[in-house]
């Protein structure tokens, strides 16, 4: 009798167990990799290898700088670097000519970045609120043009352009063409890197409304005389799927923004359309040449000019 006046324990639902150890599920990229990043502005999206996120970030950060200070010289650069950057096609060619000159720059610029690492704060005053600058990207460690947005991801990460003079579609078209003629490998942890020059929350009218601005900003700074060709877009969903998202009524919206001149070609486009869905947050770009340069993937760029090298 004594036993049955005890009272039955009640069964713990699963959320009672949240977040004290419990193994829950991750998507390849991670859950909501992009919760804390903010759209707008142009984007450079990268893939790695996992757990070498920051690495990534840091070592594709000094890559564009430095090509980015090539092709867009700062106005009040320094003199000695700034000089001989300010040549245009002088600096392209002794790049060209010595593979080893960008190497040298790239570990140049990882030694100052380690040296710049902030202390730990003392107060939640002003040391604090740099350090959670850094965090969110909004800092100038790695440069003033390229920074580390604040990306939770697993093998993914990102960086914002912050000077309005940098085009990241040509920036990285000319970078991996670059490696495909030189086969010089600037990066360890990287696999690709996908530029955005636009972008939004995710939210099928936003999607449809910042591609057209994206198509307008692309031909607008195409040459006046160029004829149309072939074209492709490409919408890829990396992290968290969205059914209020309708695929193919955005590929289709995009597909009428393009000029008259231009034709479907899903095998080999001049220019592809590029929506990437990373939870909330949606980055969209018009690249030349994205599939014939492996898409944009070094390490298969730096295998097809070995192949290349080996055959001649």
């Amino acid at each position: 009798s004594a036993m049955s006046s005890k009272p039955k324990k009640k069964r713990k639902s699963a959320a009672a167990y949240a977040g004290k150890g419990m193994k829950h599920k991750r998507t390849k990229w991670g859950n909501n990799p992009c919760a804390k990043v903010t759209p707008g502005g142009p984007v450079v999206l990268i893939t790695c290898d996992d757990t070498k996120e920051k690495k990534a970030a840091i070592e594709v950060a000094c890559w564009l700088t430095a090509v980015a200070d090539e092709m867009y010289p700062k106005e009040s650069a320094p003199t000695g670097e700034g000089d001989g950057d300010g040549e245009g096609e002088g600096a392209g060619i002794e790049s060209k000519t010595e593979p080893g000159s960008v190497a040298d720059e790239l570990e140049a610029e990882l030694r100052a970045l380690r040296q710049q690492k902030p202390s730990k704060p003392k107060a939640q005053g002003g040391a604090g609120q740099d350090k959670s600058r850094d965090a969110q990207g909004e800092s100038s460690a790695s440069g003033e043009r390229f920074v580390t947005s604040n990306i939770d991801g697993k093998a993914l990460t990102m960086l914002r352009c912050k000077d309005p003079k940098v085009n990241v579609s040509a920036l990285l078209t000319k970078v991996m063409r670059d490696t495909l003629e030189t086969g010089v490998q600037n990066t360890r942890f990287t696999n690709r890197v996908i530029p955005f020059t636009h972008s939004c929350f995710t939210k099928g009218d936003l999607i449809k409304t910042t591609a057209e601005q994206a198509i307008k900003a692309f031909f607008a700074s195409e040459p006046s005389d160029s004829k149309g060709g072939k074209f492709a877009v490409s919408w890829k969903c990396r992290s968290g799927k969205s059914n209020q998202l309708d695929k193919m009524d955005g590929i289709k919206h995009i597909a009428k923004c393009m000029p008259e001149d231009f034709v479907v070609d899903l095998n080999d486009p001049d220019i592809t359309v590029l929506v990437n869905v990373i939870g909330r947050f949606t980055g969209i770009g018009l690249i030349r040449d994205y599939k014939r340069l492996s898409e944009f993937n070094v390490r298969s760029l730096i295998e097809r000019h070995g192949k290349k090298s080996e055959a001649t």
